[in-house]
């Protein structure tokens, strides 16, 4: 530090600038340093400096940080700049437009530029975004209990959500620090952080992250980052591998409720598989004792709490520790392996030599006994081997049992005694003249595995019926058989990780890092070439089939047409269709055909494409711009193989389907291409690669606007929510099967149509709101007032005012059977105005009357019978709409509002009734309020109902207790017939008391 300050002191020096030294400020995470003061030496004075605390933030370019990575000052300064917002929108006179604008031009990018290295959970962006969302309630006459869906959603007049909005901002960066070659090192280190934090043999998959989001163990940024958009099914998939290799099963997801110091202990010990602390037979989970011997390690202290985790939850009983869920596959560990020596000789006799190795064919270990080793040069060492197969004592139908004290109960295979007998024979076995009546191979010396056998008179007299040809070993064969297997892994250097990307991905686009060479990218398809610079005039075209996101096939073909050859080609992808992407396909096709040091001409009939070429190739196209462009991976890729490749491309534009020979073609074969299995190419950038690729939940990668492709989840997210608001839920079902029967575009177009044709104006906020209070099913019925008031209603929701019948709800008043007839008539006039809109801007020749359409067709697809254009579509539904909103839901709204007004006279219930209540709840919830004594109706003294014992009364309790509101709720709630000359001398009785000091 001292070495920094004197080369920043010498440059201010150099530049001559002033230094205000008072300001300098040192951040620190050694607790013995924070919040005092040290002295430095800032050029040839001795400064003191004021360390920063703990949760205090310093500025540096607009961004708040602190040494300890704390998110306080963070939000602190967020919350601080909405309250500055909404204090000053508070006071203009404002539309719900003006709010619109000002928070998503305005307020979002100036909290996007701040939280740039934060990371915020909803409850915590719902803080911040607290004032503003109340403001924006207000101007649409909007309770502040309304869904933050209704506010929040796309096909609404709505704010921008700040939760997603940083996840916006995040996802961007994140894709721009794995694919900019200057980051490369920094994002290296921050994804193998990242493993190391969550202490995983291999970067987190979409499953892994999806079981860490209920831990707590990510407290990096990277890492929080990552479970946010996993929540979004985005994954980021590394290109280069990281598995560590030694085991199969990671020992992270099998410790119950895993803390941050199970993490520690498990780095300290180097446990990171299952593998390493299970027995060779994948049933049983060792002791702490067993763990010490097998690690070779002397680890000191009591065993760990995950160990007394998984001994509570993993295994049946402490007793034998047997695992309720085992591995399916044998673990992979490091056991003591010996391997036979090479002997001097070429040929060598062996004696009482006994070996294991593992055959890859049959999946399975295989026993022998050493025969000869033959050493010849330049050759691996071979040994010759009898054949022995293995089997259990306690299986066999030669021994007898009742000559024996062996153990009958012997069940699992761990009791039972392995016996090895001779072979007579099998495929395994190679012809041997000097042998020719035993079962014998030859193996690599390498290979085999040695074990031991009990001497055969011990193991007579322990079991007297066992036959002479029987042979025992000193292991078991479980660790035999595991013993060899690991032996063949290391032998052959597998990989040992589970893990392996999804099938879907590991065979699509940008995933293998492979560096082409100039001569492999020069490999064409055998066209002949007449010069050296070769002029090519190659119709191309792109198809898209769709089915569904990632099953719909897209199609790509192209003609060569300089030669008379006329060579074609055609493929099909899958994966985010579009047909823009398969014509790129094409054109990246068309580029690897071509031979080196030639002239392309490319004629397609897509203008976006030639437009995209002719900007990608821009030298002064920024990283993160190219990154903007849809597909911009395909492109990346054309313009290296024209650089290395030596190409000179140039594009035409054709007309589509105007008769031209070769386009048709090129079309026919795109066509074509749909219908066969589409074939996955493993593209790659021959330079320097990506670090890692953003995926859809490893279906392929994103090559994508990544922050316009998060908006459109998000704003699936966002619809789901509003679908399953309680309000709402009921219409759809709980599998929102009936969602699609509404035709949510025109829906958006009529509740952004203003009332009075101006953009902004007090009339049209209250019509706009109440639009979208009838859609979220929130107007105020009595169901509604009893959940907001439920202590100045009756104890239950009440039945509709006007009919009686029928609980009042949202879903009924508009049904009421009260107005039956008069809605009857109505309905009809509605109906005349959409059947004379049809007829007059009929568009559809062969459609039908619209007298008969309007009977038997849906509203969405009646429209679209009659109209072609959008814009005519939402000029029609838009003039139904408003004479039905005039002649049936305002006109019938007003009925019952009036009715429900005179209800709420008749209980004696007023606008003032219900202010106080909210304030007093709001008071109630505040956390530093400390509410008065509640006084009961018992607590009343004799007489209370005249003025003066209320008077007497509150003069007695004081007028803290006033300002509390508990005497005035009281009264006002127990009352009613008081209310008005009480509040009239309440208030007077604080004049006086103001008066009076």
């Amino acid at each position: 530090m001292k070495t920094l300050l004197e080369i920043s002191n010498d440059f201010y020096e150099l530049a001559n600038i002033q230094i205000n030294k008072d300001k300098y400020r040192l951040l620190t995470n050694n607790k013995l340093y924070v919040g005092k003061e040290i002295e430095l030496t800032l050029g040839s004075e001795l400064t003191k400096v004021k360390i920063n605390k703990k949760k205090e933030g310093v500025r540096i370019l607009g961004v708040y940080i602190d040494a300890y990575n704390s998110p306080s000052p963070t939000l602190k300064k967020l919350r601080q700049t909405v309250a500055l917002f909404s204090n000053t929108l508070r006071r203009k006179k404002l539309m719900h437009n003006h709010i619109i604008y000002i928070t998503n031009k305005v307020l979002m990018p100036i909290l996007e530029y701040r939280n740039q290295f934060q990371v915020f959970t909803i409850e915590q962006c719902n803080f911040v975004m607290a004032p503003i969302k109340k403001l924006f309630k207000q101007s649409l006459h909007l309770l502040r209990s309304t869904p933050d869906a209704l506010i929040h959603h796309y096909l609404l007049p709505s704010i921008n959500n700040f939760f997603y909005n940083q996840m916006y901002s995040h996802i961007a960066m994140t894709q721009l620090l794995f694919n900019t070659p200057l980051l490369n090192p920094i994002a290296m280190t921050q994804m193998l952080t990242t493993q190391y934090e969550f202490w995983l043999p291999h970067f987190p998959t979409h499953e892994d992250l999806t079981k860490l989001e209920s831990t707590k163990l990510a407290t990096t940024f990277l890492s929080k980052l990552l479970i946010y958009f996993n929540n979004f099914n985005i994954v980021f998939t590394p290109v280069y591998d990281t598995t560590i290799t030694g085991g199969r099963t990671p020992l992270l997801f099998h410790i119950p409720n895993i803390t941050k110091s199970d993490i520690t202990s498990l780095q300290n010990k180097r446990l990171i598989f299952l593998d390493q602390i299970i027995s060779g037979d994948s049933s049983f989970l060792l002791t702490f004792l067993e763990m010490k011997q097998m690690a070779q390690k002397n680890w000191k202290g009591a065993p760990p709490n995950w160990l007394k985790k998984m001994e509570n939850t993993e295994i049946w009983t402490t007793t034998n520790r047997r695992l309720i869920n085992p591995p399916k596959e044998l673990p992979i560990q490091n056991f003591l392996i010996q391997t036979p020596n090479v002997l001097p000789k070429k040929e060598n006799q062996l004696r009482n030599q006994w070996y294991i190795f593992w055959d890859p064919k049959s999946n399975t270990s295989i026993y022998g006994k050493g025969i000869t080793q033959v050493n010849h040069k330049d050759t691996p060492s071979m040994t010759q081997v009898q054949h022995y197969v293995q089997s259990y004592l306690e299986d066999d139908a030669l021994f007898d049992f009742r000559a024996s004290n062996s153990h009958q109960d012997a069940i699992t295979p761990r009791k039972k005694t392995t016996i090895l007998k001779p072979c007579k024979g099998c495929a395994l076995h190679t012809y041997n003249v000097d042998r020719p009546l035993i079962c014998t191979m030859y193996i690599v010396t390498s290979s085999l595995c040695k074990f031991k056998l009990y001497n055969q008179n011990i193991m007579k007299r322990k079991f007297p019926n066992a036959k002479n040809f029987w042979k025992f070993p000193t292991k078991h064969h479980i660790t035999l058989h595991n013993m060899a297997y690991n032996s063949f892994l290391k032998l052959n250097r597998s990989s040992f990780s589970h893990f392996n990307l999804n099938s879907n991905f590991s065979n699509n686009d940008m995933v293998h890092n492979r560096k082409f060479s100039p001569q492999e990218l020069a490999m064409n398809c055998n066209l002949n070439k007449n010069h050296f610079y070769f002029l090519y005039s190659i119709f191309k075209d792109g198809s898209l089939s769709l089915d569904g996101t990632n099953k719909s096939i897209m199609g790509a073909a192209w003609v060569e047409v300089s030669s008379s050859v006329n060579d074609t080609f055609q493929c099909s992808t899958a994966h985010l269709p579009s047909s823009t992407k398969a014509k790129v396909l094409a054109i990246l096709t068309t580029i690897i055909a071509a031979p080196t040091h030639c002239h392309v001409t490319i004629h397609t009939d897509s203008k976006n494409v030639i437009d995209t070429f002719n900007k990608t190739g821009r030298s002064n196209l920024s990283q993160r711009r190219i990154m903007k462009l849809n597909n911009f991976s395909l492109w990346i890729l054309i313009y290296r193989l024209i650089k290395t490749k030596s190409l000179r491309v140039d594009m035409f534009k054709v007309k589509a389907h105007s008769g031209h020979s070769h386009n048709d073609k090129a079309d026919h074969l795109a066509k074509d291409a749909c219908n066969n299995s589409p074939i996955f190419l493993a593209i790659s950038h021959y330079s320097q690669a990506p670090i890692m690729v953003p995926t859809l939940a490893n279906y392929g990668p994103i090559d994508k606007n990544i922050r316009k492709y998060l908006q459109r989840i998000t704003n699936l997210h966002t619809f789901e929510k509003l679908l399953r608001t309680k309000t709402l839920s009921p219409l759809f079902g709980p599998t929102l099967d009936q969602f699609d029967r509404i035709n949510w575009e025109l829906t958006k177009d009529w509740i952004a149509q203003s009332c009075d044709g101006s953009i902004c104006s007090a009339a049209n906020d209250r019509h706009t709101g109440f639009k979208i209070k009838n859609l979220g099913h929130i107007l105020p019925t009595v169901d509604k007032q009893w959940l907001y008031y439920p202590k100045l209603y009756p104890d239950s929701p009440t039945n509709c005012i006007l009919c009686n019948s029928t609980a009042a709800s949202n879903t009924h008043w508009g049904l009421c059977h009260q107005h039956h007839a008069d809605r009857l008539t109505d309905y009809k006039e509605c109906l005349s105005v959409l059947i004379k809109a049809l007829e007059t801007y009929k568009e559809i020749a062969i459609a039908p009357s619209a007298q008969i359409a309007v009977s038997t067709s849906p509203l969405g697809y009646l429209i679209a019978r009659f109209i072609r254009s959008r814009k005519v579509k939402s000029l029609i539904t838009n003039a139904f709409l408003s004479a039905f909103m005039d002649n049936i839901i305002r006109k019938y709204w007003r009925k019952y509002a009036r009715a429900y007004k005179q209800w709420e006279k008749s209980l004696h219930i007023t606008k003032r009734d219900k202010r106080l209540y909210r304030k007093r709840r709001n008071q109630d919830t505040e956390p530093n309020h400390i509410p008065g004594p509640r006084l009961s109706r018992t607590s009343l003294p004799s007489g209370t109902r005249s003025r003066e014992d209320i008077r007497r009364l509150v003069y007695a309790v004081g007028s803290n207790y006033l300002h509390s509101g508990s005497i005035l709720d009281y009264f006002v709630s127990f009352t009613p017939d008081m209310r008005e000359p009480l509040s009239l001398d309440i208030n007077g009785w604080c004049r006086n008391m103001d008066r009076s000091g």
